[in-house]
């Protein structure tokens, strides 16, 4: 893909740019990033073939390709982490670094997505929306393509860069970041080695103690709180 051919893409219109409330302060930063936009997905078939081929379809993911998608997962956090205020929870032998993120997989149309949660509290909306910011920069500078969005009450970023999608909101007393893979077909043995393998790493090389649940994380596996996702489509 060049500038003459940029695929799915096209470029941002500047004075477009320049009034929105996000990327003008991108753009005013950081004057030598090109920004491009998705373009519109086509609507989907009306009327769909029953008989023809279905993304809910497919076999069983081995285990070295939910290894990789879980590396995948895991370089996301490791670009994310540094950028998160320090002390947002406990970092083993890290007091400075942001806490551990609560992971699990989520099940939906009988495949299932891995994802990471860490929401970093006492964050008024103006400090989320600038720390939004600061991670649509990095994570546009490694290609990833971002979709700013929200209102007078949160501020949302959604970015997709490669197996890894993010869905980030700035409320008024809490910012909420999820990173979550696509859905994949697996074996319950399988999600289970590489759940027990991601939480050794966020746990800096240690298993967890007594199968204890990550920041955010209910011992069921389900998020404490029901921020973001809630009427979203999110897995």
């Amino acid at each position: 893909m060049n500038e003459a051919n940029l695929g799915s893409f096209r470029p941002a219109d500047p004075s477009v740019l320049d009034d929105d409330p996000f990327w003008s302060v991108v753009r005013r930063r950081h004057p030598d990033v090109d920004v491009v936009l998705l373009a519109d997905p086509p609507d989907p078939d009306p009327h769909p073939d029953p008989d023809g081929p279905s993304d809910r379809a497919g076999s069983a993911t081995d285990l070295a390709t939910l290894r990789t998608v879980a590396d995948e997962l895991l370089t996301a956090w490791h670009a994310v982490a540094p950028l998160l205020p320090p002390g947002t929870g406990p970092a083993p032998g890290a007091p400075d670094a942001p806490g551990v993120p609560a992971v699990r997989w989520s099940a939906r149309d009988g495949a299932h997505a891995l994802l990471l949660v860490k929401a970093v509290r006492d964050t008024d909306l103006a400090t989320g929306t600038d720390l939004l910011r600061r991670i649509a920069f990095d994570l546009g500078g490694r290609g990833w393509r971002l979709a700013p969005s929200g209102d007078e009450e949160q501020a949302v970023l959604d970015a997709a860069g490669g197996l890894v999608d993010l869905h980030a909101v700035a409320g008024r007393a809490a910012t909420t970041l999820m990173l979550a893979t696509g859905l994949l077909q697996a074996t319950e043995a399988d999600r289970d080695t590489v759940l027990a393998e991601v939480r050794t790493v966020l746990a800096g090389g240690a298993a967890p103690a007594s199968g204890e649940p990550a920041d955010g994380e209910r011992e069921d596996g389900e998020r404490e709180d029901g921020e973001p996702g809630e009427g979203r489509s999110w897995p």
